[in-house]
């Protein structure tokens, strides 16, 4: 038993840990106790993961093309991981330049989304932060999410965000950093009503994008918070 808490509360720290072979049993229990934090408050209430040939069933690609404009845009499934990429054009078609009709149709150029099928995940309240392990090439993406609305079909909120270059990073996003496009809708996002979510580039140039997820999830931030305090003091304490 003690060994098996001892090795379950070993994930809270990336430093080495003390050697308890010199400790009387007492001591060993006393440390080993303080020691464990439960796996699953560290780990994300997960949402969409990517390790099945059926992971991209059902999502969606959008882009400026759709309405005449000149961006690509695929979803890929390559190493448990999705792959968003494309070509951004923010040039208006030269044929519909000239019709003021055609202007107003293409006005928002520049752009490629990927949306996730309809889900009911009755995310939990208490779950406040999206979790997406991804790598990108540097660019500027936005995640969506999309909520049920009573007034509205449906509300888009959105949020910025940026990955590593070099390696798979963790960003965590807090709910109350999504906002509507416009301003429309609600200034708070309900998270039990979330039941679609993606990502999206929006550039003012021409260029490649390329990004690739792991995995999304949910997770409390003030559990995540509250347990790492506890880890750093726990570290602290045996330094």
């Amino acid at each position: 038993m003690l060994r098996r808490l001892w090795n379950r509360s070993r994930f809270v720290t990336t430093r080495r840990l003390p050697d308890l072979t010199n400790h009387t049993l007492k001591d060993k229990w006393k440390i080993a106790s303080s020691l464990y934090i439960p796996r699953h408050t560290f780990e994300p209430h997960s949402l969409v993961r990517f390790d099945s040939k059926g992971s991209l069933h059902g999502w969606k690609l959008y882009s400026d093309a759709e309405f005449g404009g000149k961006s690509s845009v695929k979803l890929e499934l390559m190493d448990n991981k999705a792959i968003f990429s494309g070509s951004i054009s923010p040039i208006l078609p030269t044929e519909l330049v000239a019709q003021p009709e055609g202007r107003k149709k293409v006005k928002n150029t520049g752009f490629a989304a990927i949306m996730c099928p309809e889900t009911q995940w009755n995310i939990d309240k208490r779950y406040d932060a999206i979790v997406i392990r991804a790598k990108s090439d540097g660019s500027v993406f936005l995640m969506s999410l999309k909520q049920n609305s009573m007034e509205l079909q449906h509300l888009i909120y959105q949020a910025s965000f940026k990955t590593s270059t070099e390696e798979m990073s963790t960003v965590m996003i807090p709910m109350d950093g999504f906002a509507t496009p416009g301003g429309t809708g609600t200034d708070t996002i309900e998270v039990p009503e979330i039941v679609s979510l993606g990502f999206m580039i929006k550039l003012p140039h021409e260029g490649p994008f390329r990004l690739e997820i792991e995995s999304i999830g949910a997770i409390s931030l003030r559990t995540f918070e509250h347990q790492m305090r506890k880890a750093r003091m726990i570290e602290d304490n045996l330094a």
